[in-house]
């Protein structure tokens, strides 16, 4: 159909000018996500698929990259499918125009989890904003990504309090990164779990009263900072989790507070 028109993307550009990312931003798209429990889920999903391109090409070709997505429509995704759809992407890119190094996908969506309550045993869903990062160039890596809300009770305010102390609900950030070589899974599961067991509690969608006693009282009984929050993180993933770059933040809507607390830090182990 398109034998005889223009190719405008594959003009050459004579300003010298290479271009780090090109491509697509805000696209839904559905897809199948390996799931550590039940085989896969299905999630809709929010994508970027960029590419890296060369001083002489005028522009890339955006129709291919949702043309290489479509193929892969059917699969379950994990990191070595998205591994190859990347490659597959800049493979086509560059058989239409200047072959140039570099590619990258970040997909990001809600991931669920059942739960179930500490003391009553209901079942209830609760979902974790997670997502996925492909880096394809000459210092290439992957990484997974989870937003794990929690609760935490602040230590000082126990300490210094007759009665109680204040408590508030966070966000911890969990990014593991990995070498494109490393054949490891690592599960969104497991990081929620490092994550929620880092903090004063976890929290749950569905709970009855014997239920919230026992989380207030596992709360007060381990009260945390969001400095706790961070350092307890890495101290699990240097245990579990081994030969990874890692970025870890914690961040919490305090109670008595307009404003937030927060800890970061990034490191190797």
């Amino acid at each position: 159909m398109a034998r005889g028109l223009p190719d405008v993307q594959n003009h050459e550009d004579q300003r010298g000018i290479e271009l780090d990312k090109v491509g697509i931003t805000n696209l839904y798209y559905p897809l199948r996500i390996r799931d550590k429990a039940n085989g896969l889920q299905h999630v809709t999903a929010k994508m970027d698929i960029l590419v890296g391109l060369h001083s002489r090409q005028r522009g890339a070709h955006f129709s291919h990259l949702i043309s290489a997505l479509n193929r892969y429509k059917t699969r379950t995704f994990g990191m070595d499918n998205l591994v190859h759809l990347l490659k597959e992407i800049r493979k086509q890119q560059d058989e239409e125009g200047i072959p140039f190094d570099s590619a990258y996908i970040t997909i990001s969506f809600r991931y669920f989890v059942e739960k179930t309550a500490p003391e009553s045993k209901l079942k209830s869903l609760v979902g974790y904003d997670s997502g996925f990062e492909i880096s394809l160039n000459k210092l290439g890596y992957k990484c997974v990504i989870v937003n794990v809300p929690v609760t935490t009770v602040c230590p000082c305010s126990k300490e210094i309090s007759k009665e109680g102390a204040h408590n508030q609900r966070g966000v911890v950030t969990i990014k593991v990164y990995q070498r494109l070589s490393d054949k490891r899974i690592i599960w969104i599961e497991d990081l929620i779990k490092i994550a929620e067991q880092s903090a004063s509690s976890d929290v749950y969608t569905l709970v009855r009263r014997v239920d919230e006693k026992h989380i207030t009282e596992k709360m007060f009984s381990h009260p945390t900072f969001v400095e706790d929050v961070v350092r307890n993180v890495i101290v699990k993933l240097k245990d579990q989790v081994k030969n990874i770059e890692y970025f870890v933040k914690c961040e919490n809507s305090e109670s008595i507070h307009p404003h937030n607390a927060y800890a970061e830090t990034s490191g190797e182990c």
